[in-house]
Protein backbone atom coordinates (compact mmCIF):
# COMPACT_ATOMS: atom_id res chain seq x y z
CA UNK A 1 0.00 0.00 0.00
CA UNK A 2 2.83 2.49 0.74
CA UNK A 3 4.32 1.84 -2.47
CA UNK A 4 1.32 2.56 -4.23
CA UNK A 5 0.84 5.87 -2.46
CA UNK A 6 4.46 6.83 -3.20
CA UNK A 7 3.67 5.69 -7.09
CA UNK A 8 0.58 8.16 -6.78
CA UNK A 9 2.11 11.06 -4.94
CA UNK A 10 5.52 10.57 -7.58
CA UNK A 11 2.90 10.28 -10.65
CA UNK A 12 1.48 13.17 -9.45
CA UNK A 13 4.22 15.78 -8.76
CA UNK A 14 5.31 15.01 -12.20
CA UNK A 15 2.29 15.59 -13.65
CA UNK A 16 2.05 19.26 -11.94
CA UNK A 17 5.78 19.77 -12.83
CA UNK A 18 4.68 19.74 -16.27
CA UNK A 19 2.03 21.87 -15.61
CA UNK A 20 3.69 24.22 -14.22
CA UNK A 21 6.78 24.40 -16.53
CA UNK A 22 3.92 25.00 -19.83
CA UNK A 23 2.60 27.65 -17.77
CA UNK A 24 6.35 29.42 -17.18
CA UNK A 25 6.87 28.74 -20.64
CA UNK A 26 3.92 30.52 -21.77
CA UNK A 27 4.25 33.44 -18.94
CA UNK A 28 8.17 33.68 -20.27
CA UNK A 29 7.01 33.57 -23.82
CA UNK A 30 4.50 36.49 -23.54
CA UNK A 31 7.03 38.62 -21.93
CA UNK A 32 9.82 39.00 -24.45
CA UNK A 33 7.14 39.14 -26.87
CA UNK A 34 5.65 42.44 -25.41
CA UNK A 35 9.38 43.37 -24.39
CA UNK A 36 9.91 43.09 -27.64
CA UNK A 37 7.24 45.09 -28.97
CA UNK A 38 7.96 47.58 -26.85
CA UNK A 39 11.95 47.91 -28.06
CA UNK A 40 10.22 47.91 -31.56
CA UNK A 41 7.99 50.72 -30.56
CA UNK A 42 10.83 52.65 -29.06
CA UNK A 43 13.00 52.11 -32.33
CA UNK A 44 10.24 53.15 -34.61
CA UNK A 45 9.87 56.00 -32.46
CA UNK A 46 13.30 57.31 -31.97
CA UNK A 47 13.84 57.09 -35.93
CA UNK A 48 10.53 59.61 -36.27
CA UNK A 49 8.71 57.07 -37.52
CA UNK A 50 6.21 57.36 -35.09
CA UNK A 51 5.00 60.70 -33.28
CA UNK A 52 5.14 61.22 -29.71
CA UNK A 53 1.39 60.82 -29.83
CA UNK A 54 1.11 57.86 -31.69
CA UNK A 55 4.22 56.05 -30.12
CA UNK A 56 2.03 56.72 -25.96
CA UNK A 57 -0.77 55.33 -27.98
CA UNK A 58 0.85 52.40 -29.31
CA UNK A 59 2.51 51.67 -25.97
CA UNK A 60 -0.75 52.29 -23.76
CA UNK A 61 -2.65 49.54 -26.29
CA UNK A 62 0.40 46.95 -25.37
CA UNK A 63 0.19 47.18 -22.05
CA UNK A 64 -3.09 47.34 -21.23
Amino acid sequence: KDIENLSSIFVNSVVLSSVFSTFLFKVLTIKNDLTDELEELQELYEDGTLSEEQFKKAKNKLLK
